[in-house]
Formats: structure tokens, sequence, C-alpha cells
């Protein structure tokens, strides 16, 4: 029977059992002879399954190595229903991470390599961001974020979780003021360490509604850099007169945002 579990390390075969179903591990696992490089070999991977909705509510990190365990959850995990992946049990492994039930959409989970920490050792390691909801667009739904894959055969694969910091998000209202002002203000928040727009990248968003007559700016600062405190002053003193609204900077975490099913 599955379990859910966060555990850090799975075994899959047994040495013996992998060099069975290939000549060589090493070689079938980019074709490299043994070596005594410390180097990590990136290894690619296929997604079988990623996003926010699943009929599997837990927390879940492991790996399949056969067809009837993966077979049996993902007639759990797969809701609609859908066939399941082909997966060739005797070359391949599959990989599950589940981050939980969550409160809201926005809870982001993406594996971003697969490596074998040593060319010569049956191990890999299964990396993978986790991130909060952040901006707009989210709505409170209970979700499952999470990922499945399939990589060549190894004996071992470890997960090395990543929490994404939440960068504070910021809107300065100012009011009136003209629009060579306001510019001015965000050329100097611009030139802060760690500002940008809502997209982590580029200069931040001047706006204008014009039903008001009002001016702002809006963009996001690096929660990394800054407590909540130093970022209110830093933007309070860019921009001279105009009023801060600041939110965001929680910190990511294996529990955040979960709810018991």
């Amino acid at each position: 029977m599955l379990r859910p579990t966060f555990a850090c390390l799975v075994s899959l075969v047994s040495a013996k059992e992998a060099i069975a179903h290939n000549d060589s591990l090493a070689l079938d696992l980019g074709g490299l002879p043994h070596q005594h490089s410390t180097a990590p070999v990136t290894i690619p991977f296929t997604t079988l399954s990623r996003g926010e909705w699943s009929g599997f509510t837990g927390k879940l990190a492991t790996s399949f190595d056969n067809k009837g365990d993966f077979a049996k959850f993902w007639a759990i995990h797969s809701r609609p229903p859908h066939q399941v992946p082909d997966v060739d049990f005797g070359r391949e492994r599959v990989t599950a991470i589940f981050w939980g039930s969550k409160a809201s959409t926005g809870f982001n989970l993406n594996v971003t390599s697969v490596e074998m920490t040593d060319p010569s050792g049956p191990e890999v390691a299964v990396s993978y961001d986790l991130s909060l909801p952040v901006g707009g667009g989210v709505f409170r739904a209970i979700t499952q974020p999470h990922q499945i894959i399939k990589f060549k055969l190894v004996e071992r694969v470890k997960f090395n979780p990543n929490y994404l910091a939440i960068p504070f998000h910021f809107s300065i209202s100012m009011g009136g003021a003209d629009e060579a002002s306001v510019l001015q203000v965000a050329e100097k928040i611009n030139k802060l360490e760690g500002a940008s727009n809502m997209f982590g990248r580029g200069p931040v968003f001047v706006y204008y509604i014009s039903e008001i007559g009002s001016r702002g700016i809006e963009g996001e600062i690096d929660s990394t850099l800054y407590t909540e405190d130093q970022a209110r002053d830093l933007l309070e003193n860019a921009s001279t007169g105009g009023i801060v609204y600041l939110s965001g900077g929680d910190t990511c975490h294996e529990d955040a945002g979960d709810v018991k099913i």
C-alpha cells in the first residue's frame, strides 16, 4: 500500500537488478565509463503529469519501479481518468512529487533537474522548486500541486526541494502628481537593488487611472535583501510623499497553505 511521505531517499532496485536490465548502468546513463570525477551529470527527464489538480491529496516524494504499482497510483491520481503513460520499467523509473492539498491556486511545484551526483555512482538527485501564490489571478480552491516524471534506470533517488522566497509586492499611489514627477520616482526605484516589475524582471510599472486622475507605480522588491520595514523605508524615501502599500514576502515551507482533506 502506498503511503504519503516526503522521504528524502528512495531505494528502487538493487545494483544487481539494475545491471541485469542494462549491460552497463554507467553507459546507459549518459554513455560514460566509470570515472573518479565528482561533477554531476544531467539526466534528461520526461514529464508525465504536472499541475494543480489530482485525486491524490497527500504529500509524496517517491519512485515507482514496476508497472503494477504505478498503474494503481495513476488510477488514484488521474482526474478525470486518463490512460496510464507508457513507461518501460526495464529501462526507466517514474518519480512522483506531491506537495499535498493547498487552500488556493498558485502553489507551484517545478522539477528543475535530475542529476547523477557522481558519474560512477547509482544515485541521482531530483531537484525541484516550490513557490507560493503571487499576484492576481489566485482563487480559493483545494489544489494538489505535483509533478510526475520518468527518466533512465537508476538504483537510488534523493530529493532536493528548494523553497523559493516570495518578493514584496508594492504599489505606490502618487495621487495627482504629473507624469514627469512619477517617472522620476520610478527611475529612483529602478536603481534600488532587487527592484523590478511584477514579473521579476525589467523596470517597474507606471500606471495612470484616468477616471480619478491618479498616477502610481507598481512592482516588486527582493525579500531576501530587505526586511519589510527596510523595503518600506526605501520606497517611501524614493517616492517623496507617495503612499506605499506593501504585501508579500511570505516564507515558503513544506506545510505552507496546507488543508486537511
